[in-house]
């Protein structure tokens, strides 16, 4: 009978620790959702002698099972040949992490940001792969972040895309 106590209470422990260790978690819902989240890029790299550059992106991703985002598809285009060329590429796939919540508004982590451009005359930029802040709006499904340093002497200035789906992407405690 002791050692039955004692496995019983060593479950319990067990139990409890779990469960504090999950308190003040966040995820995306529904799980096992597709999306797609298109808007403006704005970047500046050394390939844009750090002059801002404002491509229009379009995300492809999914919530996984464990309420993340991931985003496993990239395309860029816009008036400037660093949209445009065919080395211009975003790294994926990207993990989206919420880490709070307050009201409608989140917080969270975009892993693996970054891109690359190589231009026709040679110059190219490899930027990130960072993390970066990134803020979402459950009411007005808008994905953003603003200046976020990216390694290779690259900065995100502004992110701004919307999060479509056949049912709603929301954060969730």
């Amino acid at each position: 009978m002791k050692v039955f106590n004692g496995l019983l209470s060593f479950i319990s422990i067990i139990f409890c620790v779990s469960a504090a260790s999950n308190v003040g978690a966040y995820s995306l819902s529904p799980l096992n959702q597709s999306f797609t989240a298109s808007g403006t890029v704005v970047v500046k790299s050394p390939s844009s002698v750090q002059l801002p550059v404002s491509c229009n992106v379009t995300l492809s991703g999914y919530v996984d099972s464990m309420g993340l985002g991931r985003f496993t598809l990239a395309t860029m285009s816009g008036s400037s040949a660093l949209c445009n060329t065919p080395q211009a590429t975003l790294n994926y796939p990207m993990k989206w992490t919420p880490t709070s919540l307050v009201g409608s508004f989140s917080m969270g982590n975009l892993e693996n940001m970054g891109y690359h451009v190589s231009l026709v005359t040679g110059a190219s930029s490899h930027c990130g792969p960072s993390t970066v802040a990134v803020f979402y709006d459950n009411v007005m499904r808008q994905l953003t972040s603003s200046n976020q340093p990216l390694s290779g002497s690259c900065t995100l200035s502004s992110l701004n895309v919307l999060v479509v789906s056949t049912f709603p992407i929301v954060v969730i405690p």
